[in-house]
């Protein structure tokens, strides 16, 4: 709860520095999952917008906001005008924020403008190769070498799993790792070692 609100004194400094309003902010990675390590990083994605005069310069502007915190918080934001061109082409990151089980702050006028909007660019294609990269490059990248980090495994499993979400459901997998083991793994003695790693690696550290 603490990290929480120190997250959220960064989320308005944001808002003052850049002169921006968040509409979105949500946990991403291994916390968004459930399976974060003890010292695991906070990594805080959002959704903002600027003041309308901000859109009308013919200037071409920076659409990222990068800030890195000492409390281990990783803080990336997109301008809406960014956010909404990646929508239409479905980016598997944006489209995963947007299901985040973890969120900081939300405006409701622009989720419910964004869920109704989602799901009709949702591309089963290109979310299949989004996690196929995830789990080949893993794979062949580095789970190939000694002493790999369970960290890395995990990547390696999730690309697994979301490829065959998609396969049986057509749907975006959903981010609780726990969820998509439970829909895409039918085997009782799979699923209880996969437990077995999550506990260990929620034991450990990365």
């Amino acid at each position: 709860m603490e990290k929480e609100k120190v997250i959220l004194q960064h989320l308005r400094d944001v808002e003052q520095a850049h002169c921006v309003k968040v509409l979105l902010a949500v946990e991403s990675g291994s916390r968004a999952w459930g399976i974060e390590s003890e010292n695991s990083d906070w990594d805080v994605r959002l959704v903002y917008m600027h003041r309308p005069q901000w859109y009308l310069s013919v200037e071409r502007k920076r659409d990222v906001i990068e800030c890195m915190y000492e409390e281990k918080i990783d803080l990336v934001g997109w301008d809406l005008k960014k956010a909404l061109g990646l929508l239409r082409s479905s980016n598997p990151s944006l489209l995963e924020w947007l299901r985040s089980p973890i969120v900081y702050m939300k405006d409701s006028d622009f989720m419910k403008a964004m869920e109704g909007v989602a799901d009709r660019f949702f591309n089963p294609s290109k979310m299949m190769y989004h996690y196929h990269r995830i789990y080949f490059t893993h794979n062949t990248r580095y789970l190939q070498r000694e002493n790999c980090r369970l960290k890395v495994f995990f990547y390696y499993l999730r690309g697994i799993l979301g490829c065959r979400w998609i396969e049986q459901h057509q749907t975006l997998p959903p981010i609780p790792f726990k969820d998509l083991v439970e829909g895409t793994v039918p085997e009782a003695e799979m699923r209880a070692k996969i437990e077995e790693l999550v506990i260990l690696k929620k034991s450990g550290s990365e």
